[in-house]
């Protein structure tokens, strides 16, 4: 009797992970469309020139403002980023060294928030979600919740959408440390637009850094696309106090599918991409 009823339970289960899952594969086709994004099946890579307000007061007390933006990114459509430096004015080597520190202040910042920019604005919310995610309807609010092998160690995340489809919470657990996204939407032609997000890094439940985000977009034919992402990042200090640190990206010249190279550098792990003529 007990082994009929241990195969009657392990088949409802598997019948319910499996509604779960169709469940979730309609979903996801259900919403697709009801986000403004970057990418879409037309493009295979993006490039734009970045700075930011302290590279361009570093610049001002040296150059003039045809140099204010000494980075061009380049995305392409597996999801990476390079870099390549723009040309910089002729210093004295010992200003010129603080010049290239303040571009590498300007890329680590970059790469900082770059796969939040992957997550909330270049794709809809779902793009990375295996398709044997399952959903879970909360009373207003749905679940989607999976988990992948990442680095030999497996991670999971719990999404949290309405019932409309709109993206509200986004928590990553990594063994005992943990991610909580919260995005911030606008209701803009009929699709939602990211505003930014409010993100928060726990260790043993304790708050070790954060990062609240606000975005200001403009609009190039069809798409909206970041001009300016203002960052206020927190860390913790050694004494335990919270230390909130402003930032300011600026954005400008977006182009879409360049023909481009990825050139690596012998030994080095910095890469830059290339426009071929």
């Amino acid at each position: 009797m007990k082994k009929w009823l241990l195969v009657a339970i392990l088949a409802v289960v598997m019948v319910c992970t499996a509604q779960a899952q169709e469940n979730y594969t309609q979903f996801k086709s259900q919403i697709n469309g009801y986000y403004h994004n970057i990418v879409d099946s037309d493009v295979q890579n993006f490039s734009c020139l970045i700075t930011s307000a302290a590279y361009i007061d570093f610049i001002d007390d040296h150059a003039d403002s045809s140099f204010y933006y000494p980075l061009k990114i380049t995305w392409l459509s597996d999801g990476s980023s390079y870099y390549a430096l723009q040309p910089f004015p002729a210093l004295p080597d010992s200003i010129q060294r603080k010049m290239f520190a303040q571009a590498q202040a300007l890329k680590n910042l970059w790469s900082y928030i770059f796969p939040d920019l992957n997550k909330f604005v270049f794709y809809e919310p779902l793009h990375e979600v295996p398709d044997n995610a399952t959903l879970t309807t909360f009373g207003d609010t749905i679940g989607v919740a999976f988990s992948i092998e990442e680095k030999a160690r497996e991670v999971k995340s719990k999404q949290t959408f309405t019932k409309g489809g709109m993206l509200g919470r986004v928590i990553w657990f990594f063994n005992e440390r943990k991610e909580v996204y919260y995005p911030t939407y606008k209701e803009v032609n009929k699709k939602w637009l990211c505003l930014g997000w409010d993100g928060q890094v726990l260790t043993n439940n304790e708050v070790s850094s954060g990062l609240r985000t606000k975005i200001i977009y403009f609009r190039q034919n069809e798409r909206f696309l970041p001009e300016q992402i203002n960052l206020f990042v927190q860390t913790r200090t050694e004494s335990g106090d919270i230390q909130t640190i402003p930032r300011v990206l600026f954005l400008k010249d977006y182009e879409f599918n360049q023909n481009v190279q990825v050139i690596t550098a012998k030994g080095d792990s910095a890469a830059a991409a290339q426009e071929q003529p």
